[in-house]
C-alpha cells in the first residue's frame, strides 16, 4: 500500500486537475479503487469463496474502516471489512509494495478487530471469526507460492488445529501462473496485468470503469488525498503523545516526582498519576 497507499508528500504537491488525471488511470491494485470495487457486496462475496472455498453469505461491506482502541495503542485503517450472515469478519487488504512486515500487521489487524467487536463481558466462546486476507504484488514470504494460508496448528501433532477461529491468507497475483487454470487463477492473473478471461473478471473490469466514470466518487478521490495527508499528521501526532507517556513512565519509575514529570513532558498531574 505505497503506491496505492497515497504519499502525503506527493499529495501536497499535485493540483487537483493532476489528482483527477491520476484517477483515470487507476487499476484494481490502487487500494481506493479496490475498495470501491469490493463494495458491491457480490463481488466481495464470491472473492472470497474462491479464496477461501467456501459459501459465505456476505451481509455487510465497510470501507477504509478506521479502529482505534486506546490512545495508547496503534490505530489501523482496514481497506475492506466485510461481515458474513453468522457475524464473522473478513479483512481485506490490497499491497503493492512490502513496506512493513506483512506477517507481524496482519497479525495487528485481526487483533484490532477483535477487540473491536468483541462486546465487554461477553463469554469467549462467542467470539466470531476473524480472517485476514493481503493481495500482494509483491511476495512477502519470499517462497514463491501464489496462495499462503497460515492457521493456528500444534507443533507436535499439525493434523490438531486450535480452533481459535483466525486466518490469515496472502495472496501473490503475481504468481498466478503457478495455480491451475480456474476461477482463482482468472482472478489474480486479472488483478496482476488486467487480462479479461471470462465472466467474472469481465464484472470487475465494468466495475473499475463505472467507479471512474462516476463524478462523486472522483472528488472522493481528491477528499481521500486529504484525509491521507491528514492521518499522516494525526499519526505522528500519536506517536509524540506516546513518547510522552513513555518518558513519563520512565520517570516515574526512576523516582521523580510527578509535578517535575509534568513539567518536562507537558502531561497533566492526574495522566501521571495513573500510570
Amino acid at each position: 500500500m505505497t503506491e496505492n497507499r497515497i504519499d502525503a508528500q506527493v499529495a501536497s504537491v499535485l493540483t487537483e486537475k493532476e489528482i483527477e488525471e491520476q484517477f483515470e488511470h487507476l487499476t484494481i491494485t490502487n487500494d481506493f479503487m479496490f475498495s470501491r470495487v469490493m463494495e458491491d457486496e457480490e463481488l466481495c462475496q464470491y472473492i472470497l469463496q474462491v479464496l477461501l472455498s467456501d459459501s459465505i453469505k456476505i451481509v455487510s461491506v465497510s470501507l477504509q474502516h478506521f479502529i482505534d482502541t486506546s490512545i495508547e495503542s496503534k490505530a489501523v485503517r482496514l481497506d475492506v471489512l466485510a461481515k458474513d450472515a453468522d457475524g464473522n469478519n473478513y479483512n481485506i487488504e490490497m499491497q503493492m509494495v512490502n513496506n512493513d512486515s506483512i506477517p507481524k500487521r496482519m497479525r495487528m489487524y485481526q487483533s484490532s478487530i477483535d477487540l473491536d467487536y468483541f462486546d465487554k463481558g461477553e463469554e469467549y466462546k462467542n467470539a466470531k471469526n476473524t480472517i485476514v486476507i493481503f493481495i500482494c504484488m509483491q511476495d512477502p514470504i519470499d517462497k514463491g507460492l501464489p496462495v499462503y494460508t497460515f492457521e493456528n496448528l500444534c507443533r507436535e501433532d499439525a493434523s490438531i488445529t486450535l480452533g481459535d477461529g483466525t486466518l490469515k491468507m496472502i495472496v501473490v497475483p503475481p504468481l498466478y501462473w503457478k495455480l491451475e487454470c480456474g476461477e482463482k487463477r482468472a482472478i489474480l492473473e486479472y488483478i496482476d496485468t488486467g487480462k479479461v478471461s471470462n465472466d467474472f473478471t469481465r464484472r470487475l473490469e465494468m466495475s473499475v470503469a463505472n467507479v471512474k466514470y462516476k463524478q462523486v466518487i472522483k472528488h472522493e478521490y481528491l477528499s481521500y488525498y486529504l484525509k491521507m495527508q491528514k492521518a499522516e499528521k494525526d499519526g505522528e501526532a500519536r506517536g509524540e503523545i506516546r513518547e510522552k507517556y513513555e518518558t513519563a513512565r520512565r520517570m516515574k519509575a526512576k523516582g521523580f516526582d510527578s509535578p517535575i514529570i509534568a513539567e518536562m513532558t507537558g502531561l497533566k498531574l492526574e495522566e501521571i498519576e495513573v500510570l
